[in-house]
């Protein structure tokens, strides 16, 4: 498991926003003890712009804790993609090769 992919139902509602936490951290858990690797969290940006800024939020509060995991952590929502550069994104979700650390945005 060296790339994951979480997509998002877009609901906002405090149990699922508890659920998608939970969730996520123990993927991060998981691939930590699997050395590492990239997540994805994603959204239809039709799902609106409070899901996407709960999204957001949650990679924003999840980003020591990916660090830590030796986990690279993006989110996308739509066509707009936050924490790698897209095309950085595209190799790794393909399994190309030639994805260099200086692609990664701050």
């Amino acid at each position: 498991m060296r790339t994951l992919v979480l997509v998002s139902n877009g609901r906002t509602d405090p149990e699922a926003v508890a659920a998608r936490s939970v969730l996520t951290r123990s993927l991060l858990a998981r691939m930590r003890q699997r050395g590492g690797g990239m997540m994805v969290l994603a959204l239809d940006e039709r799902l609106g712009r409070r899901a996407a800024a709960q999204l957001r939020e949650l990679a924003a509060a999840l980003h020591k804790t990916s660090v830590a995991a030796n986990v690279t952590l993006a989110v996308r929502i739509g066509d707009m993609i936050w924490g790698v550069a897209p095309d950085t994104l595209s190799h790794l979700m393909t399994g190309e090769t030639g994805a260099s650390p200086a692609a990664l945005l701050g």
